[in-house]
């Protein structure tokens, strides 16, 4: 059988989103939107500067185009060499590394980032279960 994780997740009191508490590059805690609709995972400006300070983190090279509200934006890259998000059972889930695009979209929503499909793609089967509480199960590919 496959690996599983149980995550709670919470909703956004403006929006509605759900979203989780992750820590990246194990110093910086953040709060994501799950995002289906996302393509590319996003750091919000000010987390992709912590990630910087407190980690020791350098910005990758290259741009990334991602969708705007109103046009494509060009955006610059951020690597993150882990990314963690606290299970139910207390232990965590270990991803990493990636490289999410920096982009203030998050900001707006008043969220530290989004999990795009890049990211959520790792994994064989999603299920959200509607709450409350909400939960979101991941299950690992063989």
């Amino acid at each position: 059988m496959s690996r599983t994780w149980r995550v709670r997740v919470r909703r956004l009191p403006r929006y509605g989103l759900p979203f989780v508490w992750v820590r990246l590059d194990g110093l910086v805690s953040a709060g994501m939107v799950v995002s289906s609709g996302e393509p590319s995972t996003v750091l919000a400006p000010l987390v992709a500067d912590d990630v910087r300070r407190y980690a020791g983190a350098v910005p990758s090279r290259g741009r990334r185009v991602i969708a705007g509200d109103a046009a494509p934006l060009i955006v610059p890259l951020q690597r993150v060499r882990s990314l963690e998000v606290p299970a139910a059972d207390g232990d965590r889930l270990r991803l990493g590394p990636i490289t999410a695009a920096v982009s203030p979209r998050a900001q707006v929503l008043g969220v530290g980032g989004i999990l795009g499909v890049d990211l959520l793609s790792r994994f064989a089967r999603i299920t959200y279960e509607l709450g409350p509480p909400d939960w979101l199960t991941l299950e690992a590919r063989d």
